[in-house]
């Protein structure tokens, strides 16, 4: 079993990113998956490696825009392809 633990990487990216969303639904996802994030960080669950922020802040953005396919899921629909 290794203990090695990584370091956030691209912490200042991630925050620009995210204080530059406008769209009240996609911050306030962004938001709550942040905060479990950080209570995760908080209570000792680190990554095996070295872990890029600005680029998981990014795909998580552009995912958590897309309400209606979020929506779909949440409501028991298939995903079928991603939407352009």
């Amino acid at each position: 079993m290794s203990f090695a633990k990584g370091k956030m990487i691209r912490q200042e990216e991630a925050e620009l990113l995210f204080n530059a969303v406008d769209d009240e639904k996609t911050r306030n996802m962004v938001g709550a998956l942040f905060a479990c994030f950080w209570r995760e960080m908080q209570a000792g669950v680190t990554p095996a490696c070295d872990f890029d922020l600005e680029f998981f802040m990014r795909v998580f953005i552009r995912f958590a825009g897309k309400h209606e396919l979020i929506k779909s899921i949440v409501d028991g629909g298939g995903f079928g392809s991603w939407p352009d």
